[in-house]
């Protein structure tokens, strides 16, 4: 432990002196759901720059940020990345290596494949409204409905094939293992003796747990040989996974491997649950804990032409209140909260003036960096106005803007974010202009805290509110 001290020892850096002296410090932290809270913590006592391990540092400022995420950062992803999954674009550290998988995918998210997709994603979100006009009046947990409205869209669009998630009494299998896996991820990663005799023990939770990893990726195989056998490798279908099979015929593109498609399918399928669902119940709480803010959302509705048109997303996109509270909500509750752990060239590299030697690694939080008071004043208020123009427009300044993280950044951000962006939008037009809702109770606060086990969670797993039905257009009544 003395000579895991000594390594970084010289840069004088504040921090726990638990966590220079070993990496099991931000272990346990990240264990017990609290490594985002923690470093953000430490940030705001010592400043922007903070030590977490022995060989690991924070950056808390927009230089770093970009000096750190950059298109020519000569930082790479850390090792932790091969453990989390099988090889796609999310977890390839080799740079060439991402960008030609970039290349070989960044087609089934173009503008034209999101207007195909569009009416799929309606047809969920309306289905999730039937839902809610159910129980209207009574207390009514959103965590869970906005994780497999969020799991049927991903089934549909990358499938072809929705979970019928939503309308299910319990969960799809596929539902309750998918909670196991990035656990599991981290059990292999640090504790790979446990693992293995975790693996051997005969019981069907423990054997559920285990075996998470396989039975997620190979339901993605699974579904993949079914559609080729249907329809071919040149399936009208629309969705995701028919495009990728089919390649990009008007670049020339060749298509990946069958193996390779099914796994990014999958890991599609995990990273849309897990961030875009619990985004979506985050800014239904959002709305329930700001009733002013709720009320001019559901103004901009009823002003709008957007009911009667039956809710383009062309014209969603451009309305300004909606606009500015996804995006507020995005700032308070990113999909990842941590920081992207990234390792330093082996000659080393200056970051926001301090010399960090090779092989070191360094990342910048989200959850910091988006609350950081001199760039957003009253960092924790939920306050869209902040977003908005005196003219009444969407804007963000240079400044702002520098220190926003949510999709990643440099030739890592996320490939799907126009995707998720759609399916928040809609998901927030249809209900709110369908429903008006409130906080059941102080305990929702409570539950509604977050943790983290790298993708953000609501501590209590559950957020309970109440919708009342209250069009804003008679025209849906």
């Amino acid at each position: 432990m003395i000579k895991n001290y000594r390594i970084l020892h010289h840069l004088q850096l504040p921090g726990p002196i638990a966590a220079k002296l070993t990496s099991k410090w931000l272990l346990v932290n990240f264990a017990r759901g609290k490594q985002m809270n923690t470093v953000h913590a430490l940030h705001v006592k010592h400043g922007s720059v903070v030590q977490i391990g022995p060989r690991e540092i924070s950056f808390a400022s927009a230089g770093a940020l970009k000096t750190i995420y950059g298109l020519s950062t000569p930082c790479i992803k850390s090792p932790i990345y091969e453990s989390m999954g099988r090889p796609g674009i999310f977890g390839m550290r080799d740079k060439a290596q991402h960008r030609e998988r970039r290349n070989r995918v960044s087609h089934v998210f173009s503008t034209q494949v999101l207007k195909e997709l569009e009416p799929a994603v309606h047809a969920h979100v309306k289905n999730m409204v039937r839902i809610l006009g159910k129980h209207v009046g009574k207390p009514f947990d959103v965590v869970r409905p906005m994780r497999m409205l969020a799991m049927d869209i991903s089934g549909e669009i990358l499938l072809g094939q929705s979970f019928n998630a939503l309308d299910a009494e319990t969960p799809p299998y596929y539902v309750s293992v998918m909670n196991y896996v990035h656990p599991m991820f981290s059990i292999d990663r640090e504790l790979p003796q446990l693992a293995t005799f975790l693996r051997m023990l005969p019981f069907r939770k423990i054997k559920d747990f285990t075996g998470s990893v396989h039975y997620i990726y190979g339901y993605g195989e699974e579904r993949m040989r079914e559609s080729i056998a249907k329809f071919g490798r040149h399936s009208p279908r629309r969705n995701i996974m028919t495009k990728l099979i089919a390649g990009d015929p008007a670049k020339g593109t060749l298509p990946l491997p069958d193996q390779a498609i099914a796994d990014e399918v999958s890991n599609f399928i995990y990273a849309a649950v897990d961030t875009t669902g619990v985004i979506m119940a985050y800014f239904l709480y959002e709305m329930a804990s700001n009733p002013d803010w709720q009320r001019k959302i559901r103004e901009e509705l009823a002003k709008s032409a957007i009911v009667d048109a039956d809710f383009p997303y062309l014209t969603i996109q451009h309305l300004t209140v909606l606009q500015a509270c996804v995006y507020e909500t995005l700032r308070l509750h990113p999909g990842v909260g941590p920081g992207l752990p990234r390792i330093t060239p082996p000659e080393g590299m200056e970051i926001d003036g301090l010399f960090v030697p090779g092989n070191v690694t360094v990342h910048s939080p989200t959850f910091t960096l988006q609350r950081d008071p001199t760039v957003f004043p009253k960092p924790d208020a939920f306050d869209p106005g902040r977003w908005i123009s005196e003219s009444g427009v969407f804007v963000t300044n240079p400044d702002m803007q520098a220190h926003i993280f949510i999709w990643g950044g440099g030739e890592h951000v996320c490939a799907g974010q126009n995707m998720a962006t759609l399916e928040i939008k809609i998901m927030v037009a249809r209900v709110f202009a369908e429903f008006s809702i409130r906080v059941e109770g102080e305990q929702t606060h409570r539950d509604m805290q977050m943790c983290d086990h790298f993708v953000i969670a609501p501590r209590g797993g559950k957020g309970v509110l109440v919708f009342e039905h209250d069009p804003v257009h008679k025209g849906l009544e």
